[in-house]
């Protein structure tokens, strides 16, 4: 549903935002068409320590990814 969205925005060359985890190579794949296609990218990087990071991403699996 969100990738259909962004799809519209971008073929309406309307202004849009987004954000990722990056888990995926599609969303280095967005970037790099979003850029081709002349929109300017700005890439913010938010950092967390690796503890709780790992701990989300145990609790996630122990949820079934929810």
């Amino acid at each position: 549903m969100a990738a259909e969205r962004r799809d519209e925005l971008l073929a309406a060359r309307t202004s849009l935002v987004t954000e990722t985890v990056f888990s995926y190579e599609s969303k280095i794949d967005l970037v790099k068409a979003t850029a081709e296609a002349g929109y300017l990218v700005t890439l913010h990087v938010v950092l967390v320590p690796e503890d709780p990071a790992v701990g989300r991403v145990a609790n996630g699996v122990d949820n079934d990814g929810s």
